[in-house]
């Protein structure tokens, strides 16, 4: 009987999980390469599920030649009917930045990624991307 009841807390616990099914997508992009010259990086593609606000968060990002910290764009694009490109924004460092309804739509998305200026030497981009 004791682990009947035990069986049937934990059923009820799953249950209620995935009904609520509280979904927020945080990628970490972690030891991303820019590429030289304003050249584009682009992820993988993951899906949002909900119609909120999407977030890009730099903890880091330094040209790999000096050292030097580096200003990066960001963007997302869905393949997706209606949906497209975002706008470019600026990550910035220790904050979210949003593209505020830009691309709330529920689809497939890849983050974008670029230096604020074209420079010959490449960078590595430390941040997140929240898809909520």
């Amino acid at each position: 009987m004791k682990y009947l009841k035990i069986t049937m807390t934990i059923f009820v616990l799953t249950t209620v999980f995935a009904i609520y099914n509280a979904n927020a997508a945080t990628v970490g992009l972690a030891n991303i390469k820019i590429p030289t010259f304003s050249t584009i990086y682009m992820s993988t593609e993951h899906q949002k599920d909900t119609e909120n606000q999407q977030y890009i968060k730099k903890i880091d990002c330094t040209d790999n030649l000096s050292g030097d910290g580096r200003v990066i764009l960001a963007r997302t694009y869905s393949p997706y009917a209606g949906v497209g490109y975002s706008s470019w924004i600026e990550a910035p460092k220790g904050s979210n930045a949003t593209w505020g309804n830009e691309n709330k739509t529920v689809a497939g998305y890849k983050i974008q990624l670029k230096s604020n200026k074209s420079l010959p030497t490449a960078a590595t981009f430390y941040g997140t991307w929240t898809l909520n």
